[in-house]
């Protein structure tokens, strides 16, 4: 089992695929890149709780586990140190940073979050222009902010 739904790779998952056993992960981070659903492991949408004991009740006939197991290795066999990091590296941390500006910032920082730049740029003209007296940041009633 591997509920997180953070991981930016999942090492944990490799490593129990190249063993040969199947995985219950999280449906998000970078989980779903490594398992082929209901066929070298399943995944499971973060907070299902009844999803992830579904699926563990699959895994309890062992020939079902078995065939899954073999599977699982043969697609862990597929990712080498340099693959799997050159995943993590160019994929996996920008859905990483994305995930904990979500959560860290209410969604500040994800994609098409223009609006919400544009107004933390008026901010800090009002404060730089209005309150601190920072010369070119000073703007009219009637004239938008210079930032």
């Amino acid at each position: 089992m591997m509920p997180s739904d953070s991981e930016t790779l999942g090492f944990v998952v490799l490593e129990s695929m190249a063993s040969g056993v199947p995985v219950v992960g999280c449906a998000a981070g970078g989980i779903p890149d490594l398992i082929r659903d209901d066929d070298t492991g399943f995944l499971v949408q973060p907070g299902d709780i009844d999803g992830y004991t579904a699926c563990a009740a699959k895994l309890v006939d062992r020939k079902f586990g078995e065939r899954m197991g073999v599977r699982a290795r043969k697609e862990a066999e597929k990712w080498g140190w340099e693959a799997a990091t050159s995943v993590l590296r160019n994929v996996q941390y920008e859905r990483a940073l994305i995930n904990f500006h979500s959560r860290a910032f209410g969604g500040f920082g994800r994609p098409r979050t223009t609006s919400a730049w544009r107004l933390l740029r008026m901010r800090i003209a009002r404060v730089l222009g209005r309150r601190l007296g920072v010369p070119g940041f000073r703007r009219n009633d009637d004239v938008a902010s210079p930032i």
